[in-house]
């Protein structure tokens, strides 16, 4: 008779202490990162090493620094685009990191690398109109 009344009296107390614990759980995700606010992206800028032509090749794009990015100074050469602001990248920033993706306009090598949501790049400088 014991065991009939423990082992719902069990399961309920259990049913409730679940429900309580996934409720503080889920309180402490909407506190960090609350409904309908974005994460913080954090911008990564590069310069271009390459060769016209190999603009999608992202072992080509040097990590600089936003003074760099932002300074006066024009690329050399004939480079169609040397600079780009991204907020996605692979490796480290500070070590290996080059941007993830970089799409271009036009055909190598009168291509020019452009912003994409999809690539994550919102700023390039210092572009060559396209031919």
């Amino acid at each position: 008779m014991k065991i009939k009344i423990m082992l719902p009296l069990f399961a309920v107390i259990a049913a409730i202490a679940l429900t309580f614990v996934v409720s503080s759980f889920q309180k402490g995700i909407n506190e960090k990162n609350p409904k309908g606010s974005q994460p913080t992206l954090i911008d990564y800028y590069f310069k271009f090493d390459g060769t016209d032509g190999e603009e999608t090749n992202e072992m080509k794009w040097t990590e600089t620094d936003a003074a760099d990015f932002n300074s006066t100074l024009t690329c050399t050469s004939i480079r169609r685009g040397c600079k780009l602001k991204t907020t996605k990248i692979t490796g480290t920033s500070g070590v290996d990191a080059h941007p993830e993706l970089v799409e271009v306009d036009g055909t190598a090598p009168n291509i020019s690398p452009k912003t994409s949501v999809a690539s994550g790049v919102t700023q390039v400088k210092n572009r060559v109109p396209t031919y």
